[in-house]
């Protein structure tokens, strides 16, 4: 992950340690014809949270520098740098634990300068799930196996319960060149200390991403969207719902938690939409054609999405908005301000296959989460 800001939209994820939403203090224009309310958030206020945030003390990455993953002898599986004034200094450069592990493809940081990564190999394919700690002085230690994490397909939108013990994850299988490949039904993982696992899955084609948990540890949070007729250029995507999943409940059907939010006909082309840790309420962006601009909205079960931002845009200007993967630590927007939120997002998709309403087969390298930090 090179940045948190979205090609072609807002600098919405402007700092990437706290991961904040700021909500702008006015409304400049209203999305036309689909009974929105408008919410005039406190801009200010937020700004001032986030400049009490802590910063990180060291940055971890895949790689070199969390670039695309790659088979090279000579390419470290983890590097962890200092955050210094000006820059970073390196500290440790980590070999590949076994054989066995691939390339990074996604890290996402647990309590207590923990970590989970995710690494993936072609063949066969498959991703084995590893943890590890950074050390008071930025060394990594005590990496080893996730009991239960290996996985016969590829793995993405990785997210951490808030005591870092059950980790949830969307997969896929693998096509030619390690691409995600175009699924008849989308599925979700949880994976709990034990090693026992339990599948949540759509009966029709359809894809999951924004993967979060509730600050109840049994909560999780996703977003889903049926993937319809063939176009062009690709599928077209439906309208997006974001679910509430009571994981300890009966049953597998990805369907069957509790709505929050329903994308209304004709309000835009969504591309987040993520719950937050009290399990009822989230935040979300779309793209409105006419006239164009980014609206930002907050939701919560029951209620009318709330405007809280429209940045319009010029015609001529507007390109094809994608989701750049962000490893979220703390979730700074919303009434749970400072709750751990340990995430890897990447829009409604978390394989990243889908672009302006469009879904489309993406090739590695497209979909991780390849930097964290910790203090």
């Amino acid at each position: 992950m090179a940045n948190g800001v979205s090609p072609g939209g807002p600098g919405w994820w402007t700092r990437r340690w706290a991961a904040p939403i700021t909500l702008a203090a006015a409304v400049t224009a209203a999305v036309a014809g689909v009974g929105l309310t408008v919410d005039r958030d406190a801009a200010d206020k937020d700004k001032e949270r986030q400049s009490a945030l802590p910063g990180p003390r060291f940055r971890i990455t895949s790689g070199w520098d969390g670039a695309t993953p790659a088979q090279d002898a000579g390419t470290p599986w983890l590097q962890i740098h200092a955050m210094a004034k000006g820059g970073t200094e390196p500290v440790d450069s980590v070999r590949p634990p076994s054989p066995s592990a691939g390339p990074v493809t996604g890290i996402v940081d647990g309590p207590g300068r923990t970590f989970v990564v995710s690494s993936v190999r072609a063949e066969p394919c498959e991703t084995r799930l590893f943890r590890f700690r950074v050390t008071a002085d930025g060394h990594a230690a005590g990496i080893a196996p996730v009991a239960g994490g290996v996985v016969p397909s590829l793995v993405a939108g990785l997210a951490l319960s808030p005591d870092g013990r059950s980790i949830a994850y969307a997969t896929a299988p693998c096509t030619a060149g390690l691409r995600a490949g175009d699924t008849r039904r989308a599925t979700l993982t949880v994976l709990d200390a034990a090693g026992r696992s339990r599948t949540w899955s759509t009966a029709r084609p359809s894809v999951v991403g924004e993967i979060v948990w509730a600050r109840d540890g049994r909560t999780l949070g996703y977003t889903t969207a049926e993937v319809r007729g063939k176009l062009r250029s690709g599928r077209a995507i439906g309208e997006a719902e974001v679910h509430a999943l009571d994981t300890r409940a009966p049953g597998t059907d990805l369907l069957g938690g509790r709505v929050l939010f329903r994308s209304p006909p004709g309000a835009g082309r969504l591309f987040r939409a993520v719950m937050n840790t009290d399990g009822r309420t989230g935040y979300g962006e779309l793209r409105k054609e006419r006239p164009p601009a980014t609206v930002r909205f907050t939701f919560a079960e029951g209620q009318a999405m709330r405007i809280t931002h429209t940045e319009p845009e010029e015609p001529t200007a507007v390109e094809p908005t994608t989701i750049k993967p962000l490893t979220v630590t703390l979730h700074s927007g919303g009434p749970v301000d400072g709750v751990p939120l340990r995430a890897c997002l990447n829009g409604i998709d978390a394989f990243g296959r889908v672009t302006e309403g469009i879904f489309m087969s993406n090739p590695l390298g497209t979909f991780e989460c390849r930097t964290a930090w910790t203090g």
